[in-house]
């Protein structure tokens, strides 16, 4: 309830705010997809640390989540090099990445 409630007040604050021309309902399963991978992450966080880590650890996988996502610096195909060109795997663990991904390509 908590997942589908949130990503429905996003998408439609998002989709009216930002003049983006995704169809709704696309907004809307891309935001709920993306709501439901940080919050089963957060989840096991909970489960299997105390909880002052549990809630260090969902600040900081938020943190590298945002930094892995290739939009500004380091750019996304820079990542992808590195490590011998292995780094692609780098930006596909960011729940973030996988959210604009879906929506380029929708």
């Amino acid at each position: 309830v908590e997942v589908t409630l949130s990503s429905m007040v996003f998408a439609a604050i998002y989709g009216y705010a930002s003049g983006c021309q995704i169809p709704m309902h696309q907004l809307i399963s891309g935001t709920w997809a993306f709501v439901y991978a940080v919050f089963g992450l957060n989840y096991i966080f909970s489960i299997v640390l105390s909880p002052g880590s549990a809630q260090m650890s969902a600040v900081v996988t938020s943190f590298v989540s945002f930094c892995t996502a290739g939009v500004y610096s380091p750019q996304l195909s820079d990542m992808a090099a590195q490590f011998h060109g292995r780094g692609w795997m780098i930006p596909a663990l960011s729940p973030i990445r996988w959210y604009w991904g879906y929506f380029l390509t929708a």
